[in-house]
């Protein structure tokens, strides 16, 4: 019998392990272990949730050299007070599962949300975790968040905490791959702990990045609020810089740290899989990263999927009784051509020639045009093929070869096979950080769509997440944005675009706002072109100081005015007389911008 003094010792030597691995240690800022819930510092988690199930996750801290299996009891109930217990046991735990639960609760109803929590049987408890079953027959709508791409280092997690904020809406969030990232990027050293992180290579180090990265509350908070379906990508594993990743230290570390549901744990690197949401929808979550330079194409060609898994997902496809298809992957699928772009941009951006990255569903066409030819052969409608990877946002429809008038209308969208849905980076760099000059934000914006006409929106510098809400008649999908560089309370809407049922392009009707009118200031400009003066037009009297500045096509500043107070009818006169002729863009409050030619 263990007594009241015994627990107290106890948790002082497990606080006293706890403040000794953080003395190793020097942490950047919002970066620290749940020590309220000690020993389970590193949150809970839960994930694929199914009609009927969904798995439940925490990690126990053992003490300084306790090697001894540890037991952990874990509680699932349908109210957040824990009266009404729908599940309960125990599960034992050791260092080779480095400590870590996953169980699989079944039993449980249809679209109902559930609270869990685990305890160490001496009076401890985890956090409260909140997750959500799957429905099953007709539901109405569904709202997913959708991520990719969160280097704990290069950001603060912002956007995982607006997420959190918003889960008693959500269904669940599904992410796409680089969960967590294998080494530091130089470029992007935001928050980085002394002494400088490594990467991995051990199963010990992997385990020590996943647990690295449960440091931080924002994503914490994110992982306990709702259920999350979840894919790997190259930065999870340890692919060694090879072209095929196989199953390694990465690998395990992320099927222990990861609450996902392996379809057959015998071969645990298959973990594409399919989860019903009723007849609304189908998520197909496919895997490019792990099979695409095994089979080839009759053509020569790998096929990016695998011959098992292209097979299986043309199967998922022709028999989903559901309005529609999710099809979640790593890699951008539909196209990102360079054609027609200046070489002078092209020079401040990476690229592969033709496109921008053959490692994409680009440098794999043979896969990509049996998949759309699959798509219109066998008449299946509202496929949304949901990407990662990339760090940018972009919606586009989904053809082989958009400057193709006879196969492709760019104007309606007909021709399409289905669209896609690419959020953008959690932190991860991408054209900002890449070095390309934010004043050509517009400008970049328009030679993409020149050579992208299929393109229905981009962003190339801002960073944050995705909303998906499902309907019977329409999806409408959203672009929201959350700073990276500081700790920040605040996000805001990109853009939101619509695919209705039956359509297979995105609407170019309805639904649709850009970029430059949802962050920040709405205003015009004019005359443009212009000579000596412009007027900007505000859509309402902004509160606070206004802070202009005037870029010039390749980024270089040249005017930067702060004005507290606008004249008659929201208007500020603006003198340009000193510009050079040319093309500039004028940016309002480091968010909203406009383009003008001075003559």
């Amino acid at each position: 019998m263990v007594t009241r003094k015994g627990v107290l010792v106890l948790c002082i030597l497990l606080l006293q392990g706890w403040t000794l691995l953080q003395a190793q240690i020097t942490y950047p800022p919002r970066i620290f272990g749940d020590s309220i819930h000690a020993p389970f510092y590193h949150g809970v988690a839960s994930g694929d949730p199914l009609s009927n199930a969904v798995i439940i996750w925490t990690r126990i801290t053992p003490a300084p050299s306790d090697f001894t299996p540890l037991t952990v009891n874990y509680q699932v109930s349908s109210d957040s007070l824990f009266g009404s217990i729908v599940a309960s046991g125990s599960v034992t735990t050791d260092s080779s599962y480095d400590w870590t639960i996953k169980k699989d609760i079944t039993g449980l109803s249809p679209n109902s949300i559930y609270y869990y929590r685990f305890d160490n049987g001496l009076g401890s408890y985890s956090l409260r975790g909140r997750t959500r079953t799957a429905p099953s027959g007709s539901i109405s709508d569904l709202k997913f968040a959708v991520f990719s791409c969160s280097s704990i280092f290069s950001g603060y997690f912002n956007s995982y905490a607006r997420v959190a904020e918003k889960a008693d809406s959500l269904n669940a969030a599904i992410h796409l791959g680089d969960y967590i990232y294998d080494f530091v990027d130089a470029e992007e050293q935001v928050r980085v702990p002394v002494p400088y992180p490594g990467d991995p290579v051990t199963l010990t180090e992997w385990r020590g990045r996943q647990a690295y990265y449960l440091l931080d509350p924002d994503l914490r908070a994110a992982k306990a609020s709702l259920p999350w379906i979840c894919l790997w990508d190259n930065h999870d594993q340890d692919c060694g810089g090879s072209i095929q990743c196989p199953f390694g230290p990465g690998t395990e570390a992320f099927l222990e740290w990861v609450p996902v549901r392996v379809p057959d744990t015998l071969n645990p690197l298959e973990i594409f899989r399919t989860l019903s949401y009723g007849d609304l929808a189908d998520i197909i979550i496919a895997d490019v990263l792990m099979f695409r330079h095994i089979d080839t194409l009759p053509n020569g060609e790998y096929n990016m999927l695998g011959t098992s898994q292209f097979l299986w997902i043309q199967q998922q496809l022709q028999s989903s009784t559901a309005k529609w298809k999710l099809v979640g992957n790593q890699r951008m699928i539909g196209g990102w051509y360079t054609t027609g772009i200046a070489q002078w941009v092209l020079d401040m951006l990476p690229n592969d020639g033709a496109v921008f990255d053959n490692n994409s569903w680009d440098g794999f066409p043979g896969t990509k045009a049996l998949l759309f030819d699959f798509l219109r052969d066998q008449f299946i409608d509202n496929t949304i093929i949901l990407s990662g990877d990339a760090h940018v946002s972009i919606a586009q429809d989904l053809v082989e070869d958009p400057n193709n008038s006879s196969l492709y209308d760019s104007q309606t969208g007909m021709g399409s096979a289905g669209v896609e849905f690419l959020p953008t980076s959690i932190s991860r760099g991408n054209m900002d950080e890449g070095g390309a000059p934010i004043g050509a934000f517009d400008l970049i914006n328009e030679l993409d769509r020149n050579a992208n006409p299929q393109h229905q929106f981009t962003d190339f510098f801002n960073h944050g997440y995705g909303i998906l809400h499902l309907k019977h008649d329409s999806t409408v999908a959203q672009f929201w944005y959350a700073p990276i560089l500081q700790i920040s309370g605040q996000d805001s809407l990109g853009a939101t675009l619509i695919v209705k049922n039956g359509e297979n392009h995105w609407s170019r009707t309805s639904g649709y706002s850009s970029l430059e009118n949802t962050l920040g200031l709405d205003f015009h400009v004019f005359p443009n072109p212009a000579n000596e003066w412009i007027t900007l037009e505000f859509a309402e009297n902004p509160l606070g100081n206004v802070q202009i500045e005037i870029f010039d096509a390749v980024g270089r500043t040249h005017l930067e005015q702060t004005f507290a107070e606008l004249n008659a009818g929201n208007l500020h006169l603006l003198n340009i007389q000193q510009l050079p002729t040319g093309l500039y863009f004028i940016r309002i409050n480091h968010t909203s911008s406009r383009k003008f030619i001075k003559q």
